[in-house]
């Protein structure tokens, strides 16, 4: 790949003009966003899990479970066992 199709071409340019944001870290996507998101309680992994044997559909991969670890982990409180393997 050439320098130059890592340039942004002129659509990019114009598209991103119509952003705004602090600095370099945060942009919105129209000049009108006023989307502010709350930060929620912690929830722990026991309910995660609850909730995926809930919600995802028969046969799906749960985490918990999971099966054969290539180390013996006890469970966190917080990770599921798919988080925590290193």
């Amino acid at each position: 790949m050439t320098s130059d199709a890592l340039q942004p071409n002129a659509r990019a340019i114009s598209w991103a003009s119509t952003m705004t944001g602090h600095g370099d870290e945060l942009v919105t996507a129209h000049r009108d966003s006023h989307v502010h998101i709350a930060t929620g309680a912690p929830i722990g992994r026991e309910a995660r899990e609850a909730r995926e044997a809930q919600w995802l559909r028969p046969g799906a991969a749960l985490a918990s479970g999971a099966g054969n670890r290539a180390r013996e982990e006890q469970p966190d409180s917080e990770r599921t066992c798919f988080e925590r393997d290193r």
